[in-house]
């Protein structure tokens, strides 16, 4: 569904201005936002191979310049799905991870074998990191409420989104001071949202609670089913993505300070010669001159 996305992402600017993209399975790229799609869309399937979207990727690559992608979007549910599955210190994650190397070394052989390879750039990226959850580290907040029948909504994991059914100023008030009283977990009023969750608007609820890492906030008292999770608190460390690039235009062995990956937006756009949707209330929010500094000059 379009209208879920609330901003205009790297592929509709893109096209607005005549440049030609690609994605393969990219979250998002299957909706028509603002009624636009990649020039080449894959739909979803989960059967198919890394090794076949690869080969995809590549013959993409190799197409005739005035039909060929300029911007290749592909995603991997992997190391994701198994870091839920298994937990970040589980051995059988670092099989998966290195499964995982050999995939990242089959794009980078088959980049280096396409005639166009001199002029391509290619940028490695996660949208969070991974963090294991303790055994009994539950928080069964039902049991913890004055007046469970006026909460409406419970949201289950490491976050959750109350939206109350009264919410006269003592239900608020009362409610707040038990929430901040539980341990193993912060809880911000509406208007006491961070900065930096970036979450205050209709769908935050009147109180957001955040689990300390490794707990999880459940509304009866459950096992989580999952032995990875992330949603944690931004500011945690294992929370925290990766961020890799190569390429002509970008330095080699050069080292960057932590940044929100809303910048990687306006980077690509520079990569490509196009000009930022800037300037409109659903305009993109990151900064070229956060990465600014990797580019080659």
């Amino acid at each position: 569904d379009p209208k879920w996305y609330k901003s205009e992402p790297i592929w509709v600017t893109a096209e607005r201005q005549d440049v030609r993209t690609a994605s393969y399975f990219w979250v998002g790229s299957e909706a028509p936002i603002k009624g636009i799609l990649p020039s080449i869309v894959k739909e979803y399937d989960h059967g198919f191979s890394y090794e076949a979207r690869i080969d995809s990727v590549m013959t993409w690559l190799q197409l005739p310049e005035e039909i060929r992608p300029h911007l290749v979007m592909l995603y991997f549910d992997q190391p994701d799905s198994d870091g839920h599955k298994f937990g970040p210190e589980n051995p059988e994650l670092h099989k998966t991870i290195k499964y995982m190397d050999g995939i990242l070394g089959k794009i980078l052989q088959g980049i280096q074998e396409l005639p166009i390879a001199d002029d391509l750039n290619l940028i490695l990226v996660s949208d969070h990191g991974m963090t294991s959850v303790g055994k009994g580290q539950t928080i069964n907040i039902s049991e913890l409420l004055p007046d469970p029948k006026n909460v409406r909504k419970y949201f289950r994991g490491p976050v959750s989104l109350l939206h109350l059914i009264d919410k006269s100023p003592g239900k608020i008030a009362e409610l707040d001071e038990i929430l901040k009283s539980i341990p193993h977990m912060q809880a911000f009023k509406y208007n006491e949202i961070p900065e930096r969750f970036h979450f205050q608007n209709r769908n935050s609820g009147d109180f957001v609670l955040v689990a300390d890492e490794g707990w999880i906030i459940s509304s009866d008292g459950r096992a989580y089913n999952s032995a990875g999770t992330h949603g944690y608190d931004p500011a945690v460390k294992n929370m925290h993505g990766i961020f890799y690039a190569m390429g002509p235009d970008i330095k080699s062995n050069y080292k960057i300070s932590t940044f929100e990956n809303i910048n990687v937006y306006p980077l690509i756009c520079e990569l490509l010669q196009i000009e930022p949707y800037k300037d409109a209330p659903d305009a993109p929010e990151g900064k070229l001159e956060v990465l600014e500094e990797i580019l080659m000059k």
